[in-house]
């Protein structure tokens, strides 16, 4: 694991609803901060700060997550799933309830 500066601004790579995406954050930047100022995807939304109300829920790589307990640079090389993404023809109704 390589160390990286709390100031410092990494890239960070990722999939976000299925096309390749990257942004510069700083590596204690919060998913759900990067994923609505760095990359437009203003659907995640961060209501509580705790992971209590569900308001920033995404997928990772296809795995439920409460984007505001997740740093950004966690996400690099993974797939990640917003609101955006979804497609409710897709998605089976446990699912969407889950989400």
């Amino acid at each position: 694991m390589r160390l990286i500066d709390g100031d410092k601004r990494v890239e960070i790579s990722l999939k976000l609803n299925g096309r390749k995406v990257r942004g510069r954050a700083e590596s204690r930047t919060l998913l759900c901060d990067f994923l609505r100022h760095e990359l437009g995807a203003p659907g995640t939304h961060s209501g509580c700060e705790h992971g209590v109300c569900g308001a920033c829920t995404v997928r990772i790589d296809g795995i439920l997550a409460r984007s505001c307990l997740v740093l950004a640079v966690q996400t690099q090389g993974r797939e990640v799933e917003s609101v955006e993404g979804l497609s409710l023809i897709h998605i089976s109704a446990p699912t969407r309830l889950g989400m």
